[in-house]
């Protein structure tokens, strides 16, 4: 099979999308896989003493979902929840919910990405409660075999269990809303770590296509390539030189010229699979201070050109690069053929006035400051 035609079956295949997703406070903060701050959380949705009703659809989420997979009704009554609970062999239980009068709990073992390795009989002999009036909990991203030991003394509940149980009966109303933006946000990162802890849809369709992909990866490399090249004849054509390393962004400076004003070219939407091209003149901060343009001739040169005037930044660093004029080309693919000299005849058409008014204006200045100098000394 030939290299063209292992691209073209690429091409007819649909392509899984990247789904943006909203980032949340958890993984802002770096701390979404640990298991002690999500167990926390838990806790404190559970509390009681905190948002009576939300705490009783936590727990009543829970308790449903262990009868439906071990027909045990825990009835738990007023309760205390806890976390990192102490037992006696110096183990630690993430949560426990237990009603002391009655003598019922809940013990939950909580695991984001860590494996199984905890004395789960130690947490189940902890409180020395009766087995029908108490429950363990192994709760974890994807489905987990309970060991043999702690087959009737442990359920296994993934977190999306839980929390889809309590997205779909409804949050209360009357809640502060604080607190709806913390529980949506921490459902958005259980899914989120549910999810990648399985393969998604664009890794998988690597895998399945990986010789085409990496096929289709050469040609964007090619493609950077030729634009590459097409940008050192341009600045060759222009007489000056090529300056910068990011992406798909080149500057073209005339070295033997002592201004920092030059042109930008931006080809990164090239790249980007868009056939269009954004020229710049720009200006550093400096150069902003010494040009001295007829407005006039300014404005005409504007208007004529269709270029877009950029309100200059005042920026705090010396060298900071500000976009003085700008214009966005779309481009055919005639013209991006031979890219430099389509861009050459567009610089020469509509900037090259332009930029010869802009140092024109640094030599007058020059000429005005000598001048000044020359009248103060005699």
């Amino acid at each position: 099979m030939t290299y063209e035609t292992d691209l073209l079956q690429l091409l007819s295949i649909d392509i899984p999308e990247e789904k943006i997703r909203e980032i949340g406070f958890l993984e802002i903060s770096g701390i979404a896989h640990y298991e002690n701050v999500n167990s926390r959380i838990y806790a404190y949705f559970l509390d009681q003493r905190n948002y009576p009703l939300l705490a009783e659809l936590f727990i009543n989420s829970l308790i449903d979902i262990v009868f439906e997979k071990t027909g045990k009704k825990i009835e738990i009554g007023n309760y205390n929840v806890n976390t990192e609970e102490l037992t006696k062999k110096g183990n630690r239980i993430d949560i426990t919910i237990q009603n002391k009068s009655t003598r019922n709990a809940i013990l939950i073992e909580n695991k984001i990405y860590h494996y199984l390795n905890n004395d789960l009989l130690d947490y189940w002999t902890h409180f020395g409660y009766p087995d029908n009036q108490q429950i363990g909990v192994l709760l974890t991203l994807n489905k987990h075999e309970i060991p043999l030991i702690n087959k009737n003394q442990f359920v296994n509940i993934t977190h999306l269990e839980w929390t889809s149980r309590i997205k779909n009966s409804g949050l209360p109303h009357g809640l502060p809303d604080k607190i709806y933006t913390y529980l949506n946000d921490f459902f958005r990162t259980i899914t989120y770590l549910t999810k990648t802890s399985h393969m998604n849809e664009q890794a998988r369709f690597y895998f399945e296509h990986a010789s085409k992909v990496i096929k289709a990866k050469q040609t964007y490399e090619e493609a950077n390539s030729f634009l590459l090249d097409q940008m050192n004849i341009l600045a060759s054509k222009i007489g000056w030189k090529l300056y910068g390393n990011e992406l798909g962004i080149r500057d073209i400076w005339d070295e033997n010229n002592k201004c920092d004003t030059f042109y930008t070219i931006n080809y990164k939407p090239l790249l980007d699979g868009k056939l269009k091209v954004i020229i710049y003149i720009k200006m550093i901060r400096e150069d902003q201070k010494k040009a001295i343009m007829d407005e006039s001739i300014l404005k005409n040169e504007i208007i004529e050109n269709q270029i877009v005037e950029h309100n200059l930044i005042k920026g705090e660093n010396f060298r900071e690069n500000l976009e003085f004029v700008y214009k966005d080309y779309e481009l055919t693919l005639d013209e991006l053929t031979c890219l430099a000299d389509t861009l050459y005849q567009k610089i020469d058409s509509d900037f090259q006035s332009l930029m010869s008014e802009i140092f024109k204006s640094f030599y007058s200045k020059i000429i005005l400051v000598s001048q000044d100098s020359l009248d103060t000394e005699s």
